[in-house]
């Protein structure tokens, strides 16, 4: 094999490859194990896997054992995101031209929001993808709804990733008072946001367990956002959810 140009990225990669290995028959991996395979000093090995650990790649069990860590595990997600989009597009764009307003599908990889596909209403008046684009995680209805219905791990890797809501999201400044904001929008079954400008409301997508989260989000200038209208479109929202589920 060609020698590598960077030795430390190509024994990260090798220690990884033995992770992912031994975790497809359900296994952890031991350090000296690890430093065995890779022909490394156990204090090498572990400065390695100690910064995989610090950027999410590797995590150690109860055993103080090693395993892929959520980033490593997450990988494949980016292209199920990519599958997910192609499929829920005709949904998403269906649900624009039917209501008139701003649609966007989000998934979450690796505790971080991502936009798989976005359609603009055909109102004159209306909410392009842009106006929360400078904020975080939190501020999107999107984001919230993620949050909210992700597996304990993911939300794990959310806060890692983002902190706590703060100023972004009713000053939200502890665990504790996040998991109470997101019980709510589980019991609700919905996030919703307004602004003094705009409306917003989203659910969560029910994909089959294994796959990646998501949900659906509507954004409407708040003139337009009466009680029946808003009735209307969570409605309209719910149905599109479904169909997206139903067309992964």
């Amino acid at each position: 094999m060609k020698k590598p140009l960077v030795q430390s990225v190509h024994r990260a990669l090798t220690m990884l490859d033995t992770l992912a290995e031994e975790a497809l028959r359900g296994r952890s991996v031991a350090l000296q194990d690890l430093a065995s395979r890779a022909g490394l000093a156990e204090t090498t090995a572990h400065n390695i896997l100690k910064t995989m650990s610090d950027c999410g790649y590797v995590e150690q069990d109860p055993d103080r054992r090693y395993r892929p860590g959520p980033k490593a595990r997450a990988l494949p997600r980016a292209s199920a995101v990519a599958a997910l989009a192609e499929a829920a597009s005709p949904a998403v764009l269906a649900l624009a031209r039917r209501t008139g307003e701003s649609v966007t599908l989000s998934a979450l990889v690796s505790g971080r929001r991502h936009t798989a596909v976005h359609a603009q209403g055909g109102c004159v008046v209306r909410v392009s993808e842009d106006v929360e684009s400078k904020q975080g995680f939190y501020s999107f209805v999107t984001g919230r709804a993620l949050a909210a219905f992700a597996p304990a791990e993911e939300l794990d890797a959310i806060v890692r990733e983002n902190g706590l809501p703060g100023e972004a999201w009713d000053n939200i400044g502890s665990r504790e008072k996040l998991e109470e904001a997101l019980a709510e929008i589980r019991r609700l079954g919905r996030a919703e946001k307004r602004t003094a400008d705009i409306a917003a409301v989203a659910v969560p997508v029910p994909l089959r367990e294994g796959t990646v989260s998501a949900s659906v989000g509507l954004y409407l200038p708040l003139f337009r956002a009466t009680a029946s209208r808003m009735k209307e479109l969570l409605a309209e929202l719910r149905r599109t959810a479904e169909e997206i589920a139903a067309a992964e």
